[in-house]
């Protein structure tokens, strides 16, 4: 980290110290920063907190604008420099970690680095490296499935956009499968941050043979965290599972306080289902004492305009003795055969 602070310092146009400590002091009392302690941070002598990074990555980019060569946007990006922040402190407090390889970190390294001593730069050269150059040089450095296991959701996103661009088809799917194992939270950050065509094959990894109790974590952590993918989620995810797993599903979601998404769990499970799969689910919620699911489930077999397929359920759900439920959904296709108009006194 200090070394990647010193060099976007070089690239900034080299400020002097007394110029840091007035820039940081600009931002606000907050990112304000004495002289000794900026060069602590830049000299790695003791771990820069996260206001001490995000001062000093202000304080540069807004030097490098007053002297007319602004910074590269993708090295001042607050999001990324959090992220930075997060894996070095988690390298630093896990005693089995080895390195420390942030991606900005290395972007902004890679970017420095002149030609090996002893020869001339060619002039064909560009000034910068490419982004493909970055990715290669990242790749030599670190495995896919550690990038994938080890980086900050939003830096696996973008090395996963990357890789897709410069056609690394098996490195990418070696970064996917690494990643589909993490957290909920994890999963769903990266998958809205690489996009949706990478995003739908991160999601539907970790949905392939995942666990109920992984996929009841998904819902809830969509429903706290990404609201907006939540449906998405739980289409890909009830999609073709059997009917006692989404029972299960239901009853794990409902012990762990419930969820909003319960009702788009039934709707997504009707969808492509033959009339004895339907049958057995709304027989088999009533049986796990879930009455008002099976009452949801039975309302949204009620709009469908299959009457064939009503007719069927309702057949079926005679033969299991659930004599009530097969009345009332007889009573959508023939509604004077149940409701009659009240008899007047």
């Amino acid at each position: 980290m200090a070394s990647a602070l010193r060099e976007l310092r070089t690239l900034a146009g080299q400020p002097s110290l007394d110029q840091l400590v007035r820039l940081t002091r600009q931002q606000g009392q907050r990112w304000a920063m004495p002289r000794s302690t900026i060069d602590d941070k830049l000299n790695g002598r003791t771990a820069p907190k996260d206001e001490h990074v995000l001062a000093l990555v202000k304080a540069c980019r807004d030097h490098a604008a007053s002297a007319g060569t602004p910074l590269p946007s993708e090295f001042c990006d607050e999001g990324r420099w959090r992220s930075e922040c997060l894996a070095m402190r988690q390298a630093l407090a896990d005693p089995r970690s080895r390195d420390y390889r942030g991606t900005v970190a290395q972007e902004i390294l890679v970017a420095c680095q002149g030609p090996a001593e002893g020869t001339a730069p060619s002039a064909t050269a560009a000034a910068e490296p490419s982004k493909a150059t970055e990715l290669e040089y990242l790749l030599q450095m670190v495995e896919p499935e550690a990038l994938g296991r080890e980086l900050p959701p939003t830096q696996v996103g973008a090395v996963a956009r990357r890789l897709r661009n410069a056609g690394h088809t098996e490195e990418l799917d070696r970064l996917l499968r690494a990643a589909s194992a993490r957290s909920a939270n994890d999963v769903l950050t990266m998958a809205e941050d690489a996009g949706l065509d990478i995003g739908g094959r991160l999601i539907r990894l970790v949905l392939k043979d995942s666990s109920i109790a992984r996929m009841a974590a998904l819902v809830k952590e969509a429903e706290h965290h990404h609201p907006e993918k939540a449906v998405g989620l739980i289409n890909l995810g009830v999609q073709h599972r059997p009917i006692p797993d989404l029972v299960s599903l239901i009853e794990t979601i409902r012990t762990d306080g419930g969820s909003p998404f319960i009702g788009e769990i039934l709707s997504a499970s009707l969808r492509g289902r033959s009339a004895p799969e339907v049958s057995e689910f709304l027989t088999s919620l009533k049986a796990a004492e879930m009455r008002d699911d099976a009452d949801v489930l039975l309302y949204l077999i009620s709009l469908s305009r299959d009457e064939g397929w009503l007719l069927e359920v309702i057949a079926l759900l005679k033969e299991r003795r659930h004599y009530a439920y097969a009345r009332k959904l007889r009573a959508v296709i023939e509604p004077r055969w149940w409701r009659r108009p009240p008899t007047p006194r």
